[in-house]
């Protein structure tokens, strides 16, 4: 497994919600979920990014193990170090996160993706398989609906957005609702997984919903990507100018970026 090519950047350049993680055998992108209400925790500027740069920091460590199983166990282990901290946390305040990551063990590859980030595996074949999880996009796109109605209508479109959140949260992790790596409750394992032989794949690429925003917008093709025709970097800059112009925007204006690809 070979990295080949990656990018994280952040619009506020001095912090951010998105992280990437790599060892010699697992590799993946993560999304720290921008909360509701915004709560540091030392020297991190959000509980968002607080969780998501544990798991990237931690993930490597025990890579021997099922990626959620290592979540699991990252999960308990903050849970217990930062029992303190997490009193002042509600259930709509509490950290968490989604992620995509791939894992290679003996002559298999396994993929694992939660919540809005995607994983998309290219065959020597030439086929091409796309794991992303939908549960959460229902909920994604209320929030986006109910943001634009508020502009439409002159009414504050952050408190808006804040209330669908607040609802949102009510069906995190429950069976008709959306799936997250989150603190505090039972620890939920419904991920998405796929298993493939690691002899069938040529590359792995891997991104947040920040990015695929450059794919949604028509602004690249996913081949473009893995066949090289573009770097991430370039990308990058095509979607901060297109956001720039655009008018019909998501919740954010300007989301974090995380991707990598890799080859075997």
């Amino acid at each position: 497994m070979k990295i080949v090519d990656q990018i994280l950047h952040f619009p506020n350049h001095s912090w951010g919600e998105d992280r990437i993680f790599s060892t010699n055998n697992i590799a993946g992108v993560i999304d720290g979920s921008s909360p509701i209400h915004v709560i540091p925790i030392s020297p991190y500027h959000s509980q968002a990014e607080w969780l998501s740069d544990h798991l990237a920091k931690e993930i490597p460590l025990y890579s021997d193990a099922s990626l959620p199983d290592i979540c699991k166990k990252i999960t308990d282990q903050l849970n217990t170090s930062h029992s303190s901290v997490l009193k002042k946390f509600n259930e709509a305040t509490l950290p968490c996160a989604v992620l995509a990551g791939i894992q290679t063990q003996d002559d298999d590859l396994h993929g694992y993706v939660i919540g809005d980030c995607t994983l998309i595996i290219q065959f020597h074949s030439g086929d091409i398989k796309i794991l992303t999880d939908n549960r959460i996009r229902h909920f994604s796109n209320l929030t986006k609906a109910i943001k634009n109605e508020a502009l439409l209508s002159g009414k504050d479109a952050t408190e808006a957005v804040k209330k669908q959140m607040t609802q949102n949260r009510k069906v995190m992790n429950t069976t008709d609702g959306f799936w997250t790596v989150a603190l505090k409750g039972p620890f939920q394992t419904q991920f998405l997984e796929c298993h493939y032989k690691t002899e069938e794949i040529k590359k792995c690429f891997l991104f947040s919903d920040g990015f695929e925003r450059i794919f949604s917008n028509s602004l690249y093709s996913i081949s473009d990507i893995l066949d090289g025709k573009v770097t991430l970097s370039c990308a990058l800059h095509s979607l901060r100018n297109w956001e720039n112009k655009a008018t019909n925007l998501d919740v954010k204006q300007h989301d974090d970026v995380s991707a990598i690809l890799v080859e075997f």
